[in-house]
């Protein structure tokens, strides 16, 4: 069952060492420092708006996030929600992240706040 998984989890990291070795190389090379984490998620930001308006649903207008960098955390990332359809998105920079693990923050922390039932809220 999982002999065709591996097969392709090898085609996915190539090279030598055990798949957890070689996932491990992948994941070094794609770092991303600490102090340009916050600056890429604010590229991302339009990206995945104009993404997440193309495929799934209109956003809300006035919709808002903030981005901020923290450190010595005991999470990733938080997303705080402010009220009128506005987010503070925090991200401990100490946490090593890849361009991926951004990418899906954005889509974990960011929109997820905007759904119908924050709409609800941001009316009380």
């Amino acid at each position: 069952m999982y002999e065709a998984v591996h097969a392709e989890l090898d085609e996915l990291y190539p090279g030598t060492g055990s798949l957890r070795e070689r996932r491990d190389a992948w994941r070094e090379v794609h770092l991303v420092p600490g102090d340009v984490a916050v600056p890429v998620l604010e590229d991302l930001l339009p990206l995945m708006r104009a993404r997440t308006e193309s495929v799934l649903l209109d956003l809300p207008v006035g919709e808002s996030v903030e981005l901020e960098p923290v450190t010595d955390e005991p999470w990733w990332a938080f997303n705080y929600y402010l009220g009128n359809l506005r987010s503070r998105v925090v991200l401990n920079v100490d946490v090593p992240t890849t361009g991926t693990d951004l990418i899906h923050l954005v889509g974990h922390e960011v929109f997820p706040a905007i759904t119908p039932s924050t709409r609800s809220r941001s009316r009380c």
